[in-house]
């Protein structure tokens, strides 16, 4: 009888392994679809503020095409024409500023993305680690 009781008490712990390796698989899981969750809400909301941006850009595009359209038909006004012109220099340079600006935020999401991978699979990694070691 007193080996039947250890068999049980090690059938119970090997029970309780097993509860607590399938518990951890299940926050891998858990922990895998939030990474994911979050890389997805990022690179939403990353393409999202570029779409905004170029639309911006286009627009300024067309501005730009605009203030050139009047500069050609303004050669009577040579003084308001060099005012526009001025002022097409600091908005070409401000889009040069836009142009940097969105290249370093998506530098910045591609970092987070590749942040997200790099989490993304070290819990690929525990979780496979814990399937070997249920298995």
């Amino acid at each position: 009888e007193a080996a039947m009781q250890a068999e049980l008490v090690a059938l119970r712990a090997e029970r309780d392994a097993a509860q607590e390796a399938k518990s951890a698989v299940e926050a891998c899981h858990n922990a895998l679809a939030a990474a994911r969750a979050a890389r997805y809400e990022e690179e939403l909301a990353a393409r999202k503020e570029m779409e905004i941006r170029i639309m911006s850009a286009e627009d300024a595009h067309a501005q730009l095409a605009c203030a050139r359209e009047t500069a050609e038909f303004a050669e009577s006004a040579l003084a308001a024409t060099q005012a526009d012109l001025t002022a097409e220099r600091s908005r070409r340079a401000f889009f040069q500023d836009q142009a940097q600006a969105l290249e370093e935020a998506l530098r910045e999401t591609q970092v987070k993305c590749d942040n997200h991978e790099d989490a993304l699979r070290m819990s690929q990694d525990c979780l496979l680690s814990i399937m070997e070691e249920c298995q």
